[in-house]
């Protein structure tokens, strides 16, 4: 049977079919529109498919920059000061690791906040003077840490500093697994529980020690990480002490020491700088040892003052033996010498690496390391920023 003509079908069929497409038509001109509009953001005006930068969504906005070093936190600086909270490292200017600038191309500025001695802006960040040479060339690593893969002040240290909450005073953590984060401490924090954590924290202390480990008091297996520690005036000996913890991405200045160390300890990704010399005798080491075994010291900056005692890495058998120590891919400077391998009335130090670190050139008074002739030591791949490999 031949398929009908449409005209051929009932008056009421065809009348139905016409209700049905007025219906439609809204629909179909809202889907039209959208797709033309889908048109018009794909392909802009000027032709080149970009989308306009106010309208890109915000995760690919640029970010406004993050303060980042050993000043006062963002939230509480006056002066508008950019040194606290961590921040990726923007893409670094190319360097050569013998690079040099004159030092009177620093620009000095005025102390952050109480802390004694004079500093210089670099690339907005506050530096204690007493890092670089007072005259002559500075080497562009001890500028520029991040350049070479080193930490420096754009990645240690708090990293959301607008989350901090004032606390004055000693902040007590006496309850193992206990995570104490996001706070600016005026005082000093002592631990005395284990698995403790601390982090986002910025300390700025007076005491003698920012950041005790009491293991007689049961603290133990600390972690401290993005935390920024600043020694107020001229009375902090060392930033963390003494044993039995991990440091972790943390920013320590203006202590004499920047982190006291001892069994079961471990540093590592850290940027300790700017150490006091207020009085002119202080014996300042970025990480200091009298004792201990099982400690690792891993992709460190650790600035000690140029040419002026003592080291960058102390490792000194006093109180107690020295065994199974890493001293492994870090930017050493300054101190008599940069790093000291040692013991006195004690047994010679055994099982101790230092592996592929790199010391900057000159910077120490009389050379770069000094290892006791009767230490277990095991040196490999360690050279200068002026291209020497040291033997």
């Amino acid at each position: 049977m031949p398929a009908a003509h449409p005209d051929d079908r009932p008056a009421a069929d065809i009348d139905t079919r016409r209700r049905q497409a007025m219906a439609a038509a809204p629909f179909v001109v809202v889907a039209v529109a959208l797709f033309v509009a889908l048109l018009l953001v794909l392909f802009d005006d000027d032709g080149d498919g970009a989308v306009p930068a106010g309208d890109a969504p915000p995760s690919a906005q640029e970010a406004p920059p993050t303060p980042t070093d050993g000043g006062p936190a963002a939230d509480h600086d006056p002066d508008g000061g950019t040194e606290d909270a961590a921040d990726p490292a923007p893409p670094s200017p190319t360097f050569a690791l013998d690079d040099t600038v004159d030092v009177d191309e620093l620009s000095p500025t005025d102390p952050p906040d109480d802390r004694p001695g004079d500093f210089v802006e670099v690339d907005g960040h506050v530096r204690a003077a007493t890092d670089f040479p007072s005259e002559g060339e500075v080497p562009v690593a001890l500028l520029h840490p991040e350049a070479f893969g080193f930490p420096g002040p754009r990645t240690t240290g708090v990293r959301e500093a607008e989350l901090l909450e004032e606390i004055d005073g000693r902040v007590d953590l006496d309850q193992d697994g206990q995570v104490f984060e996001n706070a600016l401490v005026r005082g000093n924090i002592r631990v005395t529980a284990q698995d403790v954590v601390i982090r986002n924290v910025r300390l700025e202390t007076r005491a003698e020690w920012g950041i005790a480990v009491d293991p007689e008091a049961g603290g133990g297996n600390l972690l401290v990480e993005d935390t920024t520690i600043v020694g107020q005036g001229d009375t902090c000996i060392g930033g963390i002490a003494h044993a039995r913890f991990t440091a972790r991405r943390v920013q320590v200045t203006n202590c004499d020491d920047g982190m006291r160390i001892g069994p079961d300890t471990t540093v590592e990704d850290s940027f300790v700088h700017g150490l006091r010399k207020s009085d002119g005798d202080e014996h300042n080491d970025p990480l200091q040892t009298t004792g201990g075994s099982n400690m690792v010291l891993r992709n460190n900056t650790l600035i000690s003052v140029w040419q002026r005692q003592t080291s960058s890495v102390f490792l000194q058998a006093i109180f107690g033996t020295i065994d199974d120590v890493v001293v492994e891919g870090n930017l050493l400077a300054g101190g008599s010498y940069t790093l000291y391998v040692e013991s006195v009335d004690q047994p010679p130090a055994t099982r101790v690496v230092v592996r592929d670190n790199v010391f900057v050139a000159d910077s120490s008074i009389y050379g770069t390391h000094r290892l006791d002739g009767d230490a277990e030591v095991t040196w490999e791949g360690n050279t200068t920023t002026d291209g020497a490999t040291l033997e």
